[in-house]
């Protein structure tokens, strides 16, 4: 077939424009008369389904077994196509079914006819999971945290709009909308017929891994998602600013989080974020399914390593409250703000570590390391072995206090909180007894900060009570 000049010219146009190198290869697209491709034409699809039966109907009636996808007797392909853009995996593709040594080969079946899927299924969920692969999709289909991509969709199409409003932004006006309809019962139209699938791949060499499968309803989805944010939330001891924006202030409750924060908030960095973290936390969000303890333990350990005002810390205190929260058989659920009437004794021991903090401060300043820095893992973890001595030199801290009434207000939080404690403190404190104290502590740092930002706007506003003091 001879091209026309103005054909070559438009070709050589666009191989300008794609910057095409000596070696790359090309191909020649046929289009119908609406310049629409062969094989996207109906005629086109009607033709090569022709094709591709024939073929099939031509193979040995010996070959055909039940096609683990359709069910039907079909012959089985003996190799299926790559998928791409898994995570890990090999650049030329990874394959989803793979026999290619003798040690996997059962009952003389050689290649896929171990797990027989017929072509006509091959084709459909290689294509099908290749398109959700695609990072440029718009709205989104595929979510990558911690080696592992997560593709969704709906069995009545894409659920782009769920990945975005949910997992990317969850702190958008139309989530914000989301939420409030759900909380209220109302769900959005059709999701109490609509189901939502996920599944999460990554790589091993040339094959993808599957590591967990999604199979729920979309209206369980949004239930349980109201409730993942609402166990989530924790009121902010610092604002709450990303990239120089404040979110939330100081104070009020967190933002809802985002995957990528979640996942972060239990690592040091991004590459050490442990491959089941977000298959945990898809469980948890979709299903409302417990967080493993790994998840609270890995926030813990962060915690003195990174210090309470860091941008991940309100996401860590979250997750310790949504593990132990969801954990917790019978015990008093912790909170996102401070509970007076909390009293679990690891609690109490964090919320006095906060309160002897603070009167270390009033009464010598700012001494570099202070008592958090110096003994707050061994105070977590051993309280008796610690608090005797910090006790007694509180004492030293209080009389050091040149304000009567900050003094005062110290040393009555300091009596309420230990008349609340037991005769002796804890010996050792479990996990998720550290991860109370971890909460107890950030809730009356918190508190303490929101009430002294709320006594200072009331003397600016002319409204403190006489005599008011910090």
């Amino acid at each position: 077939m001879a091209l026309e000049p103005a054909q070559l010219g438009a070709a050589r146009g666009a191989a300008s424009t794609n910057k095409v190198k000596d070696g790359d290869r090309i191909a020649l697209a046929v289009t119908t008369a609406n310049n629409v491709p062969i094989f996207d034409s109906t005629a086109g699809r009607a033709f090569w389904r022709t094709y591709r039966q024939a073929q099939e109907a031509g193979k040995k009636e010996q070959d055909a077994v039940p096609c683990l996808c359709c069910g039907k007797e079909k012959a089985p392909v003996l190799t299926s196509e790559k998928l791409m853009g898994v995570p890990d995996g090999q650049p030329s593709g990874t394959s989803l079914l793979s026999f290619d040594k003798d040690s996997f080969q059962s009952l003389g079946w050689d290649q896929n006819k171990n797990a027989p899927v017929c072509a006509e299924c091959s084709l459909a969920y290689t294509r099908g999971l290749n398109h959700l692969l695609l990072r440029n999709n718009v709205p989104r289909t595929r979510v990558d945290q911690g080696g592992v991509a997560f593709q969704f969709w709906l069995d009545s199409g894409s659920a782009g709009d769920f990945v975005e409003n949910w997992l990317e932004q969850p702190d958008s006006e139309e989530a914000e909308r989301l939420l409030s309809a759900v909380r209220t019962g109302q769900l959005p139209p059709g999701a109490p017929d609509r189901r939502l699938f996920a599944l999460g791949l990554r790589g091993n060499g040339g094959r993808a891994v599957v590591t967990d499968w999604f199979d729920t309803s979309l209206a369980d989805a949004y239930r349980n998602l109201a409730r993942w944010f609402d166990d989530l939330a924790v009121q902010l001891l610092f604002d709450e600013k990303e990239k120089g924006t404040v979110y939330a202030k100081a104070g009020a409750l967190s933002r809802r989080p985002r995957l990528w924060v979640l996942c972060r908030a239990t690592a040091r960095e991004d590459k050490e974020v442990s491959t089941r973290t977000p298959t945990a936390l898809f469980r948890a969000a979709l299903r409302g399914e417990q967080l493993p303890l790994v998840i609270a333990q890995a926030c813990i350990r962060r915690l003195p390593l990174d210090g309470f005002g860091d941008f991940f810390t309100p996401a860590r205190i979250g997750l310790i409250r949504c593990t132990l929260n969801r954990r917790s058989s019978g015990e008093r659920n912790l909170m996102p703000g401070l509970d007076p009437d909390n009293n679990q004794p690891a609690y109490l021991c964090g919320r006095l570590l906060a309160t002897l903090e603070a009167i270390q401060y009033a009464g010598v300043g700012d001494v570099g390391a202070n008592i958090v820095d110096r003994f707050y893992g061994k105070a977590s973890t051993a309280p008796a072995l610690v608090f005797g001595p910090l006790l007694t030199l509180a004492q030293s801290h209080l009389g050091a206090i040149d304000n009567d009434g900050q003094r005062v207000n110290l040393d009555r939080e300091l009596s309420e909180i230990i008349g609340r404690l037991e005769p002796d403190l804890p010996r050792t404190l479990t996990l998720e007894a550290q991860g109370r104290f971890a909460i107890g502590y950030y809730h009356q740092k918190a508190h303490r900060f929101a009430e002294i930002r709320r006594r200072r706007d009331e003397r600016a506003a002319g409204t403190s009570p006489s005599g008011t003091q910090e």
